[in-house]
Protein backbone atom coordinates (compact mmCIF):
# COMPACT_ATOMS: atom_id res chain seq x y z
CA UNK A 1 0.00 0.00 0.00
CA UNK A 2 2.80 2.39 0.92
CA UNK A 3 4.37 1.69 -2.48
CA UNK A 4 1.18 2.67 -4.34
CA UNK A 5 0.81 5.84 -2.27
CA UNK A 6 4.41 6.86 -2.87
CA UNK A 7 4.23 6.13 -6.60
CA UNK A 8 1.14 8.30 -6.89
CA UNK A 9 2.85 11.13 -5.02
CA UNK A 10 5.98 10.72 -7.10
CA UNK A 11 4.09 10.78 -10.41
CA UNK A 12 2.19 13.90 -9.36
CA UNK A 13 5.27 15.89 -8.39
CA UNK A 14 7.33 14.68 -11.34
CA UNK A 15 4.62 15.94 -13.63
CA UNK A 16 4.54 19.23 -11.77
CA UNK A 17 8.26 19.94 -11.50
CA UNK A 18 9.94 17.87 -14.24
CA UNK A 19 12.54 15.12 -13.97
CA UNK A 20 15.95 16.68 -14.30
CA UNK A 21 16.21 20.42 -14.05
CA UNK A 22 12.58 21.14 -13.30
CA UNK A 23 10.95 24.53 -13.04
CA UNK A 24 11.05 26.64 -9.90
CA UNK A 25 7.83 26.74 -7.98
CA UNK A 26 6.45 29.96 -6.59
CA UNK A 27 7.80 30.01 -3.05
CA UNK A 28 5.63 32.90 -1.97
CA UNK A 29 2.01 33.18 -0.90
CA UNK A 30 -0.29 35.40 -2.99
CA UNK A 31 -1.05 37.90 -0.20
CA UNK A 32 1.64 39.44 2.02
CA UNK A 33 2.32 42.56 4.08
CA UNK A 34 4.69 45.19 2.60
CA UNK A 35 8.32 44.14 2.49
CA UNK A 36 10.77 45.53 5.02
CA UNK A 37 14.46 46.16 4.30
CA UNK A 38 15.43 42.79 5.76
CA UNK A 39 12.81 41.06 3.59
CA UNK A 40 14.18 42.64 0.44
CA UNK A 41 17.71 41.56 1.33
CA UNK A 42 16.70 37.99 2.16
CA UNK A 43 14.71 37.53 -1.06
CA UNK A 44 17.35 39.22 -3.21
CA UNK A 45 20.11 37.01 -1.83
CA UNK A 46 17.90 33.97 -2.48
CA UNK A 47 17.57 35.14 -6.08
CA UNK A 48 21.34 35.55 -6.37
CA UNK A 49 21.86 32.08 -4.87
CA UNK A 50 19.77 30.60 -7.67
CA UNK A 51 21.84 32.53 -10.19
CA UNK A 52 24.99 31.19 -8.54
CA UNK A 53 23.66 27.64 -8.82
CA UNK A 54 23.36 27.96 -12.59
CA UNK A 55 19.70 28.76 -13.15
CA UNK A 56 19.24 30.12 -16.65
CA UNK A 57 16.79 32.85 -17.72
CA UNK A 58 14.03 30.29 -18.29
CA UNK A 59 14.17 29.18 -14.67
CA UNK A 60 14.93 32.55 -13.10
CA UNK A 61 12.03 34.47 -14.66
CA UNK A 62 9.18 32.65 -12.84
CA UNK A 63 10.99 33.10 -9.54
CA UNK A 64 11.65 36.75 -10.32
CA UNK A 65 7.98 37.20 -11.17
CA UNK A 66 7.05 35.83 -7.75
CA UNK A 67 9.24 38.53 -6.20
CA UNK A 68 7.57 41.23 -8.27
CA UNK A 69 4.23 40.07 -6.89
CA UNK A 70 5.52 41.03 -3.44
CA UNK A 71 6.73 44.48 -4.46
CA UNK A 72 6.79 46.53 -7.67
CA UNK A 73 9.77 46.60 -10.00
CA UNK A 74 10.33 50.28 -9.14
CA UNK A 75 10.45 49.45 -5.43
CA UNK A 76 12.89 46.61 -6.07
CA UNK A 77 15.13 48.87 -8.17
CA UNK A 78 15.09 51.52 -5.43
CA UNK A 79 16.05 48.91 -2.85
CA UNK A 80 18.91 47.55 -5.00
CA UNK A 81 20.21 51.11 -5.29
CA UNK A 82 20.22 51.45 -1.51
CA UNK A 83 21.82 48.01 -1.16
CA UNK A 84 24.43 48.79 -3.80
CA UNK A 85 25.30 52.12 -2.19
CA UNK A 86 25.91 50.34 1.12
CA UNK A 87 28.17 47.83 -0.60
CA UNK A 88 30.15 50.58 -2.33
CA UNK A 89 30.64 52.36 1.00
CA UNK A 90 31.73 49.20 2.79
CA UNK A 91 35.37 48.58 3.67
CA UNK A 92 34.90 44.82 3.20
CA UNK A 93 35.02 43.85 -0.50
CA UNK A 94 32.72 41.02 -1.54
CA UNK A 95 33.70 39.99 -5.08
CA UNK A 96 31.55 36.86 -4.96
CA UNK A 97 28.40 38.86 -4.27
CA UNK A 98 29.34 41.34 -6.99
CA UNK A 99 29.87 38.47 -9.42
CA UNK A 100 26.41 37.10 -8.69
CA UNK A 101 24.84 40.52 -9.16
CA UNK A 102 26.63 40.90 -12.48
CA UNK A 103 25.44 37.52 -13.67
CA UNK A 104 21.84 38.37 -12.77
CA UNK A 105 22.07 41.22 -15.26
CA UNK A 106 23.03 38.84 -18.06
CA UNK A 107 19.81 36.83 -17.74
CA UNK A 108 17.31 39.26 -19.30
CA UNK A 109 15.84 40.16 -15.91
CA UNK A 110 14.66 43.68 -16.70
CA UNK A 111 15.48 46.79 -14.70
CA UNK A 112 16.31 44.79 -11.58
CA UNK A 113 19.01 42.87 -13.44
CA UNK A 114 20.31 46.00 -15.16
CA UNK A 115 20.75 48.00 -11.95
CA UNK A 116 22.32 44.96 -10.26
CA UNK A 117 24.85 44.66 -13.07
CA UNK A 118 25.68 48.38 -12.93
CA UNK A 119 26.47 48.19 -9.22
CA UNK A 120 28.37 44.93 -9.71
CA UNK A 121 30.62 46.59 -12.28
CA UNK A 122 31.41 49.42 -9.86
CA UNK A 123 32.09 46.96 -7.05
CA UNK A 124 34.41 44.84 -9.18
CA UNK A 125 36.25 47.95 -10.40
CA UNK A 126 36.86 48.93 -6.77
CA UNK A 127 39.00 45.81 -6.38
CA UNK A 128 41.54 45.50 -9.20
CA UNK A 129 42.70 42.09 -7.97
CA UNK A 130 39.68 39.79 -8.20
CA UNK A 131 39.99 36.00 -7.90
CA UNK A 132 39.37 34.22 -11.20
CA UNK A 133 36.28 32.39 -9.95
CA UNK A 134 34.55 35.71 -9.21
CA UNK A 135 35.20 37.28 -12.60
CA UNK A 136 31.93 37.25 -14.57
CA UNK A 137 32.06 35.08 -17.69
CA UNK A 138 32.63 36.84 -20.97
CA UNK A 139 29.79 37.28 -23.44
CA UNK A 140 31.27 34.51 -25.59
CA UNK A 141 31.20 32.07 -22.67
CA UNK A 142 27.63 33.05 -21.82
CA UNK A 143 26.52 32.54 -25.43
CA UNK A 144 28.18 29.13 -25.61
CA UNK A 145 26.66 28.07 -22.28
CA UNK A 146 23.15 29.14 -23.30
CA UNK A 147 23.64 27.50 -26.68
CA UNK A 148 24.52 24.25 -24.94
CA UNK A 149 21.47 24.55 -22.69
CA UNK A 150 19.18 25.07 -25.68
CA UNK A 151 20.70 22.10 -27.49
CA UNK A 152 20.24 19.99 -24.37
CA UNK A 153 16.57 20.97 -24.13
CA UNK A 154 16.15 19.91 -27.77
CA UNK A 155 17.69 16.50 -27.10
CA UNK A 156 20.86 17.35 -29.04
CA UNK A 157 23.17 16.04 -26.37
CA UNK A 158 26.34 15.62 -28.43
CA UNK A 159 25.97 19.14 -29.80
CA UNK A 160 25.38 20.44 -26.27
CA UNK A 161 28.58 18.76 -25.08
CA UNK A 162 30.50 20.39 -27.93
CA UNK A 163 29.17 23.82 -26.89
CA UNK A 164 30.03 23.18 -23.25
CA UNK A 165 33.52 22.08 -24.28
CA UNK A 166 34.09 25.37 -26.08
CA UNK A 167 32.88 27.29 -23.02
CA UNK A 168 35.07 25.22 -20.70
CA UNK A 169 38.10 25.90 -22.88
CA UNK A 170 37.59 29.59 -22.09
CA UNK A 171 36.47 29.27 -18.45
CA UNK A 172 37.30 25.89 -16.90
CA UNK A 173 36.57 27.31 -13.43
CA UNK A 174 32.76 27.55 -13.85
CA UNK A 175 31.03 24.66 -12.11
CA UNK A 176 27.71 25.28 -13.86
CA UNK A 177 29.20 24.32 -17.22
CA UNK A 178 30.72 21.10 -15.88
CA UNK A 179 27.42 20.18 -14.24
CA UNK A 180 25.36 20.66 -17.38
CA UNK A 181 27.95 18.77 -19.40
CA UNK A 182 27.49 15.92 -16.92
CA UNK A 183 23.73 16.03 -17.47
CA UNK A 184 24.19 15.66 -21.22
CA UNK A 185 26.53 12.71 -20.69
CA UNK A 186 23.98 11.15 -18.35
CA UNK A 187 21.37 11.36 -21.10
CA UNK A 188 23.81 9.52 -23.39
CA UNK A 189 24.20 6.86 -20.65
CA UNK A 190 27.88 7.71 -20.31
CA UNK A 191 27.49 7.55 -16.57
CA UNK A 192 31.07 7.29 -15.38
CA UNK A 193 32.13 10.28 -17.44
CA UNK A 194 29.08 12.17 -16.17
CA UNK A 195 30.20 11.49 -12.60
CA UNK A 196 33.65 12.82 -13.42
CA UNK A 197 32.06 16.05 -14.66
CA UNK A 198 29.98 16.47 -11.50
CA UNK A 199 33.11 15.88 -9.45
CA UNK A 200 34.90 18.63 -11.38
CA UNK A 201 32.03 20.98 -10.56
CA UNK A 202 32.12 19.98 -6.89
CA UNK A 203 35.87 20.52 -6.72
CA UNK A 204 35.09 24.12 -7.65
CA UNK A 205 31.96 24.41 -5.46
CA UNK A 206 31.75 21.72 -2.76
CA UNK A 207 28.23 22.82 -1.77
CA UNK A 208 26.89 23.03 -5.35
CA UNK A 209 23.58 21.33 -4.62
CA UNK A 210 22.53 21.02 -8.28
CA UNK A 211 25.69 19.04 -9.04
CA UNK A 212 25.16 16.91 -5.93
CA UNK A 213 21.56 16.14 -6.88
CA UNK A 214 22.46 15.29 -10.48
CA UNK A 215 25.33 13.15 -9.22
CA UNK A 216 22.83 11.21 -7.12
CA UNK A 217 20.66 10.69 -10.19
CA UNK A 218 23.56 9.25 -12.19
CA UNK A 219 24.62 7.00 -9.31
CA UNK A 220 21.04 5.75 -9.13
CA UNK A 221 21.17 4.98 -12.85
CA UNK A 222 24.26 2.87 -12.13
CA UNK A 223 22.42 1.03 -9.36
CA UNK A 224 24.78 2.44 -6.74
CA UNK A 225 21.99 3.31 -4.33
CA UNK A 226 23.94 3.88 -1.09
CA UNK A 227 26.25 6.35 -2.84
CA UNK A 228 23.25 8.03 -4.48
CA UNK A 229 21.58 8.47 -1.09
CA UNK A 230 24.73 10.08 0.30
CA UNK A 231 24.87 12.47 -2.64
CA UNK A 232 21.22 13.42 -2.18
CA UNK A 233 21.84 13.95 1.54
CA UNK A 234 24.67 16.35 0.74
CA UNK A 235 22.42 18.24 -1.69
CA UNK A 236 19.69 18.50 0.95
CA UNK A 237 22.18 19.72 3.55
CA UNK A 238 23.46 22.37 1.14
CA UNK A 239 19.97 23.58 0.22
CA UNK A 240 17.03 21.98 2.10
CA UNK A 241 14.41 23.75 -0.05
CA UNK A 242 15.61 22.08 -3.28
CA UNK A 243 12.85 19.61 -4.14
CA UNK A 244 14.55 17.17 -6.52
CA UNK A 245 16.86 15.37 -4.03
CA UNK A 246 13.98 14.85 -1.59
CA UNK A 247 11.86 13.20 -4.28
CA UNK A 248 14.66 11.13 -5.78
CA UNK A 249 15.89 10.03 -2.37
CA UNK A 250 12.38 8.83 -1.57
CA UNK A 251 12.24 6.89 -4.83
CA UNK A 252 15.45 5.05 -3.94
CA UNK A 253 14.16 4.22 -0.47
CA UNK A 254 11.00 2.80 -2.04
CA UNK A 255 13.12 0.70 -4.38
CA UNK A 256 14.99 -0.59 -1.33
CA UNK A 257 11.61 -1.26 0.36
CA UNK A 258 12.32 1.22 3.15
CA UNK A 259 8.74 2.41 2.95
CA UNK A 260 8.36 4.17 6.29
CA UNK A 261 11.40 6.40 5.83
CA UNK A 262 10.29 7.14 2.26
CA UNK A 263 6.91 8.36 3.49
CA UNK A 264 8.59 10.52 6.13
CA UNK A 265 10.87 11.99 3.49
CA UNK A 266 7.92 12.75 1.22
CA UNK A 267 6.35 14.79 4.01
CA UNK A 268 9.33 17.16 3.92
Amino acid sequence: MFRRIWQAISRFFQGLFGKVLGKPSADLEPSHPPLEESDYEFLYLQLLERVHQGWDAYRIKPYLQSLLERSSEAQWVAWVQRFGDRLLASNSPNPELASRMFKLGTLDTGKLGKISQEYATQLLNQNPVVPQEFIPPSEEVQVLFEQGNQQYSQGLYQAAIASYDRAIALRPDLGEIWTNRGLALNQLQQYEEALANYDRALALKPDFYTALSNRGMTLKNLGRYPEALLSYDRAITAYPDFFDPWLNRGNILMALKEYQEAIVRSDR
